[in-house]
């Protein structure tokens, strides 16, 4: 029971990097490791050691429950509130704009967890609604509800291939998803893959792939270009509605805060004045998009942004940039293409823009894997957009 307690301490006193420490500890020997590393060795009283950390974050609850479930010892239940399509929202406890999503790394490990724990109905419901966070081709998407430079690649890829592989998961992909829980809408071919999100926080409105194309992400962003504190979506939406065909919401536009959130990946948000109204609908593979920026007449601050991936991204059949160089474009709004080996999406900001501007980035873990940044001035607040593939 020292052991216990020593951890429980352990569990409360971390902050900043709490959770990633905790991430990968499944075996009650390498907390023990770690508390003889000399890691806080003072003593608390009963009420301090409380498990508040475990109490307010689903994942290290589950953790801490696995660990003493190996040792044969009491652990509190877990108190999870899954929705109707098999989500499951985490860091709900908050009341902040990045709390209640279903981040997917964390989802993936928490319902992995659960099967560990025994919850295997739950985890298998888990696990289906995570198919939604793939695309196509089957591959994790990776910016769905993440905020910029927030989780690796890789380790989104190892959370949902540890749990597909623990449930035997049939791989069968679903064409629609409706998801008025989440606030997330889609459609999926054996080519492309759309999904938007009303939801979020310093995350974007959603994605738009064809083949090995497409775009990443997207969304308003406040001024630097660039700088993703300011970028995204920041909290749940009002007045959702949605259809086979249609999507609408309103959610307000995110912006820069220094409130530290106790984790290293995710970044509050502060209330920038705005709102995001939008209304997309699909005409057979095209996506469109209207837009109005409410709150402010003011649109100096605003650009919207969107994070492109291709081997070359064409301006109006005159100008062709490419990834990891020192290629520029800044010129008024224009059709542009972002052209792959296997399919190429077309992106045309048809109304409410003064000037674009491409930026080609480095393909990496960095904005969300995108090779381009294309970055649209607003000159008023309603705007209109396109995306559409062959």
């Amino acid at each position: 029971m020292k052991i216990l307690q020593n951890l429980a301490d352990f569990v409360q006193s971390e902050t900043q990097e709490t959770l990633d420490e905790y991430r990968g500890f499944l075996s009650l020997e390498e907390f023990i490791q770690k508390l003889r590393s000399g890691q806080n060795t003072q003593e608390h009283s009963s009420e301090q050691r409380s498990l508040v950390f475990c109490d307010q974050h689903e994942l290290a609850h589950a953790l801490y429950a696995l660990n003493c479930k190996q040792t044969q010892h009491p652990y509190p239940p877990l108190e999870l509130l899954p929705k109707a399509s098999g989500a499951v929202p985490l860091f709900r406890k908050g009341a902040f704009p990045w709390g209640a999503l279903p981040y997917p790394r964390d989802h993936a490990e928490l319902a992995h967890l659960c099967f560990l724990l025994g919850e295997e109905e739950l985890a298998c419901k888990m696990a289906r609604w995570q198919k939604n966070t793939l695309d196509h081709e089957g591959k994790p998407i990776f910016s769905l509800f993440s905020q910029e430079g927030s989780v690796s690649y890789t380790e989104l890829e190892k959370a949902n291939h540890a749990l597909f592989a623990s449930l035997d998961l049939d791989p069968t992909l679903y064409e629609d998803v409706v998801d008025l829980d989440v606030g997330m809408w889609g459609k999926r071919t054996d080519k492309m893959t759309l999904l938007s999100l009303a939801t979020g926080c310093k995350s974007g409105m959603g994605v738009y792939l064809y083949g090995d194309a497409g775009i990443l992400n997207y969304g308003p962003q406040l001024l630097p270009i660039g700088d993703c504190s300011g970028f995204g979506l920041a909290g749940k939406p009002e007045n959702l509605q949605i259809t086979q065909e249609t999507f609408t919401y309103q959610t307000r536009i995110a912006a820069p805060h220094d409130r530290n959130t106790g984790l290293s990946y995710l970044k509050d948000s502060g209330y920038s004045g705005y709102w995001l109204h939008t209304s997309q609908r699909r005409e057979n593979s095209s996506l469109i998009s209207h837009c109005q920026v409410l709150g402010s007449p003011d649109m100096s601050k605003v650009t919207f942004s969107f994070f492109g991936k291709g081997k070359a991204c064409s301006v109006s059949q005159t100008h062709k940039l490419h990834p990891r160089s020192l290629d520029r474009y800044e010129g008024p709004p224009q059709p542009l293409a972002f052209e792959g080996d296997h399919g190429t999406v077309q992106l045309d900001f048809s109304k409410g823009a003064s000037q674009m501007v491409i930026i080609p980035l480095a393909g990496d873990d960095s904005f969300w894997g995108a090779d381009f940044l294309v970055a649209f001035t607003l000159n008023q607040p309603s705007t209109q957009f396109a995306f559409s593939a062959n």
